[in-house]
């Protein structure tokens, strides 16, 4: 494949929960990248979004644990986070390679009505003033649930991105900081 050199590009890609394992899905931006070149990705922006498995359509409150009694209340959080290295598990935000993170919490009652939903993302590239730089043959896009869902969910990932050309040591400088 050619290499790309100017304009943005979109980047996509979909990881479904299961149960309360950790699920996720690498993108391969190995074409889009040549650190000795001084060739990274810049993430402009990015999307995550919580769906119904296979629906396309908001979470619905049916996929959401179910409360032991009529009295209780059930809850459950979702993390989708991308970064630029893999990992085996969820990260903080403080590493180095965290480029995206969201929080989607729902909680229902004993008839499966909610009784509170709400995302909430806490890192997104756009609101930084140059997006996030990544200098890896990856962008590693990952999903965890604390408590199993009634039924599977669907988190997609969007990512608008530019090739850019750094010097040398800047970009072997970025890609040695990203391991830190």
């Amino acid at each position: 494949m050619p290499r790309r050199k100017t304009g943005s590009l979109l980047l996509r890609t979909q990881v479904t929960t299961s149960g309360v394992n950790y699920q996720s899905d690498d993108i391969d931006i190995s074409a889009l990248v040549d650190v000795p070149k001084g060739d990274v990705l810049l993430v402009k922006r990015a999307w995550l979004a919580f769906s119904a498995d296979g629906s396309n359509n908001a979470p619905a409150a049916t996929s959401w644990p179910v409360p032991g009694g009529a009295a209780n209340t059930s809850d459950s959080q979702i993390t989708a986070m991308a970064t630029a290295l893999t990992h085996a598990g969820t990260q903080p935000m403080s590493n180095a390679d965290a480029i995206a993170k969201a929080y989607c919490y729902g909680a229902v009652d004993a008839s499966s009505n909610w009784t509170f939903f709400e995302i909430i993302n806490l890192m997104r590239p756009q609101e930084f003033d140059n997006g996030m730089y990544v200098a890896t043959d990856q962008i590693h896009c990952s999903v965890d649930v604390g408590v199993a869902l009634q039924a599977e969910l669907d988190v997609s990932f969007v990512f608008e991105c530019e090739t850019v050309k750094l010097s040398r040591e800047q970009a072997l400088d970025l890609a040695v900081s990203l391991q830190q």
